[in-house]
């Protein structure tokens, strides 16, 4: 049990190392937002991590499906709802939206069995 990086057995120290500049970290940081098609109503939100180039977009599974259903989009029909990324500007300024996305990893591998 235990080792570093904290609370388990053995009551490891964590060491916490604040990095010189944040920049890179921060523009790889999105919002990321489900919103019904027809009213804009946000069904749900979060954030992610750019991890490619070309735009992908890792974020926790729950913004896609209801924990409590296990249903796609909280019930409503991919063409139902449109899933929006904002992207950092800066410190003092919210997140600006940018684009438009869809989700790409197949619903069974979204669902715990």
């Amino acid at each position: 049990g235990g080792g570093e990086g904290g609370g388990g057995e053995g009551g490891g120290v964590a060491t916490v190392r604040v990095l010189p500049n944040l920049s890179p970290a921060k523009r790889a940081t999105v919002r990321v937002v489900v919103l019904r098609r027809d009213s804009g109503v946000v069904l749900t939100a979060g954030s992610g991590c750019l991890v490619s180039r070309d735009g992908h977009v890792l974020t926790a599974a729950h913004l896609f499906v209801s924990a409590r259903s296990g249903a796609l989009f909280h019930g409503f029909a991919p063409s139902e709802v449109l899933v929006a990324v904002g992207v950092y500007v800066d410190d003092a300024a919210p997140s600006r939206w940018a684009y438009w996305a869809e989700l790409q990893t197949p619903l069974e591998r979204l669902v715990e069995t």
